[in-house]
């Protein structure tokens, strides 16, 4: 999953047709959701907004989130942490206490 697709599942979820009105919705501007259209970034506080919305866990939309950036920035060594860390957020090992 991409930022850009969990805007997508927002959308679905909440019945919004354009990218316009989520983006007014979640305090974007259009020019924002475009540039994360265009593999761009979303900031933390945006994809928990969306998380707790679809019914995702906010750490791993951040972690969507984190692993676009660190795929942009070119640094196979981060991409390599993000998507582990992102692989122990949505399929935990370990017990929840």
């Amino acid at each position: 999953m991409t930022p850009y697709e969990l805007i997508q599942v927002y959308k679905e979820k909440k019945g919004i047709e354009s990218d316009n009105a989520a983006a007014k919705e979640l305090g974007l501007t259009r020019a924002a959701v475009s540039e994360v259209k265009r593999g761009g970034g979303l900031g933390p506080e945006y994809a928990w907004a969306i998380a707790e919305e679809i019914g995702m866990e906010p750490a791993e939309a951040i972690g969507i989130c984190l692993v676009a950036k660190a795929e942009r920035s070119g640094d196979a060594g981060k991409v390599a942490v993000w998507r582990l860390s992102l692989i122990h957020i949505s399929e935990p090992t370990r017990p929840r206490l």
